[in-house]
């Protein structure tokens, strides 16, 4: 939808003073492209879309856009999850790869720990959806997610400052300067400090739940010696200082027992009612207040992220770069499952103290990454037409360690006791080449890509029976995905197409894992080949945008997290095959007329496991499966409207609404442990009053809500804990928010 979204407010007119939709550019081809020219569904957001819809980070672009879906890694509040017509990974793993990959100014991001970032300058982005194997290469089987910040400008001074203060202590500043250093080259400088109290107080022990402390500085720099070479530099670091949402138990024992006031012979007793939850056959409620045993603690994540891009204009028409990436996590995570006194003091462990106590986990994890590309990027003519081509050769490395500092409900841990280190490298050679005949309006694209990956783990485990010390993992995996794309254009405005494509996601292995033989054996390889028929046009003169597509995909070898060990945390990564998604998706702008703007956006899943039970491997029973997979919404669709007007002395007046809404999803693949995630739909609104003239520059004024009706749902419920009386535990999605932005710009 927001491909449609994006042009809502940019309204351009032509010779007769008729509005018109303007044209949007995207770069998911590695080229600057009309997205109506790309055969791939898209959905884009610029700046101006948003600062409207108030998106700050990851998590905020999910429920803008159907068929995806963005939130917190269950437990960890710096870590985020991200799924893609129902394709992502539910556990966030250094052994394992995510489905769906996210790109930072051409810079791929290999780790989703400490991604939960928000950027302090950050120009559009971009998320294409389902796979994008030959350009994007491994780990894209759900699609990718481009990040592109703002370049600096030659020859031009600019400032902007943007402040916000809203409910709930919100309090953000942004500031912004670009800085011209001669005639050939300029710097940009941004710096972010974002806070925000928790909204679950947490009378026990700690900080409250769901507080944010982000701080965020990028530098760039743009030199063009010669018309024919440009050097784009950037380096930023952020700090990440959140704690944890609160995750409730919704249902169980445990709820039950402190709704009834039934005595529960455990020590503090009375704080159980700090969990009242009302039977499932009444309203869930969000709680305000809980009580913690374990020191809420908020999680302690430093970044560096650097690139450097070289651009030579070789001749004409062809472009070829270095795109050079380097980016170091360094993080002290604290997971936890509920602070719920009655599950806590069940916990095997729980007798050991309060810092210690089996729902709470921290983890100290160091990432570093390394990446170096190469493009050529270009078109060729000849007699009947030409050929535009992009290929490529890419190069890939990372090293991480992982310990596990936590007290587990499985019994004491010692210090270094669980630890996981890893060695991956990766390269890929990849070409894409569209024919595009003079006298035909047919186009032909094909495409494909080599990748081959050798990854490496070791583990220590001194915490299970047996015991194992330095156990390796050592596997390659090669991966041959073509893709083809016949395109037709009905018309100067209409044009279809159809296509095949591949998307590969590499094995990995388990920090989890409880047996070594499993730690060695990991998980093989995952693919999917998706078929795809698409249609992109603009209508009524360019006042109607209908942009759709309709898809199945071949699913095979899934990598799912199977409990194989005594207790739920204890798991390894095994394959599941045969699996199916189909659906749809339709992005729909209509100019209603000058002022006003109607976006709307609908995607449909279908998704079906190819098995009913898998084995785990430890000689146990098979474990049964759900029928859906997870994070994968059968509806889910956006409406915003908007409206702007110029008014007295230049200034304008704008305002939007949008209602997002998901329907009810399953929050993991096991039958009994997954539980289902509440459907909801949220409702957003804003008004600006913007073009003030003030001190040499213009400022735009701002009044925003989100959620306002203040819609309560779960948004990762899950039931591993049922035998200590939680059947289901969520942590649930913000409340209802607001709060005033002024931005002052000087150009």
């Amino acid at each position: 939808m927001l491909g449609c979204i994006t042009a809502s407010l940019q309204v351009m007119a032509d010779n007769d003073g008729g509005p018109r939709l303007e044209e949007i550019i995207v770069t998911a081809e590695k080229r600057s492209q009309s997205l109506q020219d790309v055969p791939i569904s898209i959905a884009a957001m610029g700046e101006e879309q948003l600062e409207k819809f108030n998106i700050n980070e990851l998590q905020d672009i999910g429920a803008k856009v159907p068929n995806v879906v963005v939130n917190e890694y269950f437990g960890i509040a710096t870590t985020f999850r991200s799924f893609i017509r129902g394709v992502g990974a539910v556990t966030v793993e250094v052994t394992q790869d995510p489905a769906v990959a996210l790109y930072v100014d051409g810079v791929y991001v290999g780790s989703s720990f400490g991604g939960s970032f928000e950027s302090s300058d950050l120009e559009r982005v971009e998320i294409l959806r389902g796979p994008q194997g030959t350009l994007y290469g491994r780990n894209a089987t759900g699609g990718a997610i481009n990040m592109i910040s703002k370049k600096p400008v030659l020859d031009e001074w600019n400032f902007t400052q943007t402040l916000t203060a809203g409910n709930l202590g919100r309090v953000r500043s942004n500031t912004a300067i670009n800085i011209p250093l001669g005639d050939k080259a300029a710097a940009r400088l941004g710096y972010l400090v974002s806070r925000r109290d928790g909204w679950v107080e947490n009378t026990g022990f700690g900080k409250d739940y769901g507080i944010e402390d982000r701080t965020a500085a990028r530098m760039a720099l743009r030199i063009e010696p010669s018309d024919t070479f440009m050097i784009d530099f950037a380096a930023d670091f952020s700090t990440i200082k959140d704690t944890v949402g609160y995750s409730q138990v919704i249902s169980g024992y445990a709820s039950a027992v402190a709704g009834t006031g039934i005595p529960i012979t455990i020590p503090l007793a009375p704080f159980v009612t700090a969990d009242i939850v009302y039977p499932d056959s009444i309203t869930r409620s969000r709680k305000e207040k809980a009580f913690s045993l374990l020191p809420v603690e908020a999680d302690d994540n430093e970044i560096l992220g650097t690139s450097l891009t070289l651009s030579w204009d070789l001749f004409d028409r062809t472009v070829l770069k270095s795109i050079t990436g380097y980016r170091d996590v360094d993080a002290t995570q604290y997971t936890q499952v509920t602070g719920t006194p009655y599950v806590t003091l069940n916990t095997p462990i729980g007798a050991f103290g309060p810092r210690t106590l089996g729902t709470g986990g921290i983890y100290n994890l160091e990432f570093s990454q390394f990446t170096q590309e190469f493009q050529l990027v270009g078109d060729w003519g000849y007699s009947g037409g030409s050929v535009e081509y992009v290929s490529g050769l890419y190069y890939y490395s990372d090293e991480a360690e992982n310990n596990d500092l936590s007290m587990s409900i499985g019994g004491l841990k010692l210090p270094g006791s669980d630890r996981t280190e890893t060695e991956n490298n990766s390269v890929a050679l990849y070409g894409q080449a569209t024919l595009i005949p003079t006298n035909s309006r047919f186009k032909v694209t094909l495409g494909a890509r080599y990748s081959r990956d050798q990854r490496k783990a070791e583990r220590t485990n001194l915490n299970t029976v047996p015991a194992f010390d330095g156990t390796k993992y050592d596997k390659e995996f090669n991966n041959f995905s073509p893709s083809v794309t016949l395109a037709y254009d009905v018309s100067d405005e209409v044009n279809v197409y159809a296509k095949v494509v591949n998307g590969y996601r590499s094995g990995g292995t388990s920090v989890l894992s409880y047996q070594a033989s499993l730690f060695q054996q990991g998980a093989d390889e995952e693919t999917i080949t998706a078929y795809e028929i698409g249609m992109k046009g603009d209508f009524l003169e360019r006042r109607l945008r209908v942009n759709g597509a309709i898809f199945r995909m071949e699913y095979d070898d899934y990598q799912g997290s199977i409990q194989t060990g005594p207790q739920p945390a204890e798991r390894d990564n095994l394959n599941i095959g045969d699996n199916t998604i189909t659906g749809a998706e339709v992005d729909i702008t209509a100019l209603l007329s000058h002022n006003l703007t109607l976006g709307l956006g609908a995607g449909y899943l279908d998704t079906k496991f190819g098995e009913d039970s898998v084995n785990p491997g430890t000689g146990a029973p098979p474990t049964p499966l759900v029928n859906e997979l997870p994070f994968a919404p059968k509806f889910s669709y956006s409406v915003s409207l908007d409206y702007y007007r110029q008014i007295m002395d230049g200034m304008a007046l704008e305002w939007n609404i949008n209602y997002s809404y998901q329907d009810k999803t399953e929050s993991g693949i096991v039958f009994g442990t997954s539980q289902i995630n509440d459907r909801y739909g949220v409702l957003d609104a804003s008004v600006s009053l913007a073009q003030i003239p003030i001190a040499s520059g213009f400022v735009k004024v701002t009044l925003w809500g989100q959620n306002l009706t203040d819609k309560e749902y779960a948004v990762g419920n899950i039931g591993p804990f049922a035998p200590l009386g939680a059947s289901e535990i969520s942590p649930f999605g913000d409340p209802r928010t607001y709060g005033l932005t002024v931005k002052y710009q000087y150009d």
